[in-house]
């Protein structure tokens, strides 16, 4: 699968780092499970958490520690 690159522009680029400066939190939420590895332009953003989300639940992790997992069933 190809790395997608350039898809995140600059301004959003420029608002993440200005929020988190501001004491905000930048999550990324996945739309899908959990990833090892972020790649291409969603690599250069510093997020302070990752949401997973699956069909029947989400996972909130901050680094290695997992802060919350929801099950829908």
């Amino acid at each position: 699968m190809p790395i997608m690159k350039d898809i995140i522009p600059n301004s959003a680029k420029q608002s993440d780092s200005k929020a988190q400066a501001n004491g905000h939190k930048i999550i990324l939420c996945t739309g899908r499970q959990l990833v090892r590895n972020i790649n291409g332009d969603l690599a250069t953003i510093d997020y302070d958490a990752i949401r997973g989300v699956r069909a029947l639940g989400a996972v909130t992790k901050v680094g290695e520690t997992i802060l919350d997992r929801v099950c829908l069933f």
